[in-house]
């Protein structure tokens, strides 16, 4: 995966499924959705403002929809300081998200989780924090954050529930005798180069990596606790020419309970990309995972033995995540 594709605002399917996420949300107890409808874009032609504004003239609004808007106006009253006021600002300079759900980082992210998995008929969601314990969070759920750039020095969270993954068994894995072969040059590691693995990333897919600054920091953040309390667990994995002690490929992922999802990666040797693969899947099963999930589909990774799993049934390989602590400060 090597950028977002972010949804866009010309599609009524995703206003219209965004509407689906707000009725399942009802009385809307966090500030997730509230932002893009009280200041949406004025570019934006069919954002869930303008979407309201025709239903509204069509009948009069039911009980849980007026209980929204009654949100919606006291979101109007969030001091400028406050994360969603930053929330705003970037989404008045970036019109797609004004038809993607918001999530905030002090609300119900087990309700919210749900309701979008259930409703929402998109992938996308977004939110402005970064902060590592809350990206923790979005991946136990079942979320693979990323990141967009928005203006010359914003970015927006993009958690991203795909509606299929492309996963694999780990005991199914197929690795083919060429790259068995080509092996022996290769020697892999885990955890020990993170950066290394980053800059390469950044290297290999250049302008299209979505592996900016605060994304990189909160997985940093991760990489370092992991292995502590924390349910998620940062990773890289690495490999080396023997001969030369290069990195040639690399990794960044994260694993939840027994299932490894992976980021983004890259490989800059002649076969040390399918190495590193093959390598990677044997020393995930031998640490006691089952499932690695592998995002989109692509040809190498169907060759691997990969299937897609509905949105579904990939959120219920993943272990309940445990409940959340209070708020943090605003």
């Amino acid at each position: 995966q090597t950028g977002p594709v972010p949804p866009t605002f010309r599609d009524s399917r995703c206003a219209e499924s965004s509407r689906t996420c707000l009725k399942g949300l009802g009385s809307l107890d966090i500030m997730a959705f509230a932002i893009r409808v009280v200041e949406p874009p004025a570019s934006t032609s069919r954002n869930l403002f303008s979407l309201r504004d025709r239903k509204q003239k069509k009948a009069p609004h039911s009980e849980p929809r007026r209980r929204l808007w009654r949100s919606v106006s006291r979101a109007r009253t969030v001091e400028a300081d406050a994360p969603e006021a930053a929330a705003r600002q970037i989404a008045l300079q970036c019109p797609w998200l004004s038809n993607v759900p918001y999530i905030g980082a002090s609300g119900d992210l087990g309700r919210v989780a749900a309701v979008v998995a259930k409703h929402y008929r998109g992938e996308f969601c977004w939110s402005s924090s970064f902060d590592a314990p809350f990206v923790a969070a979005l991946m136990s759920r079942g979320f693979l954050t990323m990141a967009q750039r928005v203006g010359r020095d914003s970015y927006a969270l993009l958690p991203k529930m795909h509606r299929h993954r492309c996963a694999l068994e780990l005991d199914a894995v197929h690795t083919a005798r060429s790259t068995r072969r080509k092996s022996a040059r290769f020697a892999l590691s885990s955890d020990r180069a993170f950066d290394a693995v980053v800059a390469g990333v950044h290297a290999q897919h250049g302008s299209e990596c979505w592996f900016y600054p605060p994304l990189v920091a909160a997985f940093r953040e991760l990489h370092a606790a992991s292995g502590g309390a924390s349910v998620v667990r940062m990773r890289s994995f690495e490999c080396w020419d023997k001969e030369t002690g290069e990195l040639v490929a690399g990794e960044l992922g994260y694993a939840v309970g027994d299932v490894y999802t992976s980021l983004s990666g890259f490989s800059k040797a002649p076969s040390a990309g399918a190495v590193q693969c093959a390598a990677t899947a044997r020393a995930l099963r031998r640490s006691g995972y089952s499932l690695w999930d592998l995002g989109m589909e692509l040809p190498y990774k169907v060759a691997m033995g990969a299937t897609l799993l509905p949105r579904d049934t990939f959120l219920k390989r993943l272990p309940p995540p445990p409940p959340r602590g209070p708020p943090p400060p605003r």
